[in-house]
């Protein structure tokens, strides 16, 4: 059960930021090697205006997991978790055994976690995690599969691989070499302001990349940065290229989604408006998209989509009569016919 919680409330921290915002990542503290990172700040995302939707989610699905007699106290962890990092050296297989999990942390967070492992010691006599002796600082092992580790009091790292969570450890000390210190193509955006920063080199190696992504098997890395700035929701995507001929089709293919996609109807509101905000850009090596849009009139349009998502999930089996859903489903279709038809 303290697997499951201590997974649910990174996996938590992690869907809410999604939706949130993320400081300027500090690549001193990521290892040279990262091929792919995503960075969290829980202090933006707190201070967002949709924090109130995140955090609510995560506490629904904490107390719907939650089966002991103790509650985790959702506001206080995350007010001590200051920002997740998580980064990765390869896309293989093994990819798990070469990956870390960063947290930033305030004073308490450590206690905190101590003392949900002695209640459940004390419940039940027996734990799924384990205290590691012989370890230059405090780790536990979750039922012999993730190692979690308290460095000092402001960080704990987990991973499958110790030796991966000293690695990491020696980068933060600043003992062994960072992005800062290589040239690298990894962080391609560093404005500052962003909810959330995923990205990844390498991506044209990946295997087994469904149809919907097929996109994807045309660059080499790319990122997203979501955040928000005076009012207005900002997402901005950056996919390289090997060159101007793919960037030209890349860009050819988004414009094309973004025509169809402006034929969609909510609740008979155009979403030309909401398509006339992203702004394409082509360059020799690269395809950029950036979005702005108000805030209040985003939350609008996703408290429309939710509506009619939980409307068509409680009607009848085959009932297709809403037209709004119906409409805004053929772009999509169309969508992924007009990337099938790039690739051939």
């Amino acid at each position: 059960m303290i697997k499951k919680q201590f997974c649910i409330l990174l996996a938590g921290a992690a869907a809410a930021a999604s939706l949130l915002t993320a400081a300027p990542l500090v690549k001193s503290e990521i290892a040279k090697d990262a091929k792919w990172l995503a960075h969290i700040d829980m202090e933006g995302v707190l201070e967002s205006s949709f924090s109130e939707i995140g955090v609510a989610k995560l506490k629904e699905a904490i107390a719907a997991a939650n089966k002991e007699k103790i509650t985790v106290d959702v506001d206080l962890v995350l007010s001590e978790v200051k920002s997740l990092t998580a980064y990765g050296a390869s896309f293989a297989e093994t990819a798990a055994n070469e990956s870390v999990i960063i947290l930033k942390t305030g004073d308490r967070l450590q206690a905190i976690f101590e003392g949900l492992v002695a209640h459940q010691e004390l419940e039940s006599g027996q734990s799924p995690l384990k205290r590691v002796e012989g370890k230059p600082y405090q780790t536990f092992l979750l039922e012999d599969e993730l190692y979690l580790a308290f460095p000092n009091k402001n960080y704990a790292i987990a991973g499958k691989s110790f030796q991966r969570i000293e690695m990491a450890y020696e980068v933060i000390e600043g003992k062994a070499e960072s992005l800062e210190d290589v040239d690298q193509k990894l962080v391609l955006n560093e404005d500052a302001g962003f909810f959330l920063l995923v990205t990844a080199n390498g991506i044209d190696s990946l295997k087994n990349v469904p149809p919907q992504a097929r996109m994807l098997q045309k660059t080499k890395g790319g990122q997203l940065s979501i955040g928000e700035n005076e009012g207005e929701f900002r997402a901005n995507v950056i996919l390289t290229t090997e060159g101007p001929k793919i960037s030209m089709q890349l860009s050819q293919i988004v414009r094309g989604l973004l025509a169809l996609a402006s034929f969609t109807q909510v609740e008979n509101q155009s979403m030309m408006e909401v398509v006339d905000s992203v702004d394409v850009q082509q360059g020799e090596d690269f395809v950029s998209l950036d979005f702005r849009y108000p805030v209040d009139k985003l939350m609008n349009l996703i408290g429309t989509a939710v509506e009619l998502m939980d409307g068509h999930e409680s009607g009848p089996e085959g009932d297709h009569t809403s037209s709004a859903a119906d409409t805004s489903a053929e772009p999509a279709q169309l969508g992924m016919l007009a990337l099938a038809g790039h690739d051939k």
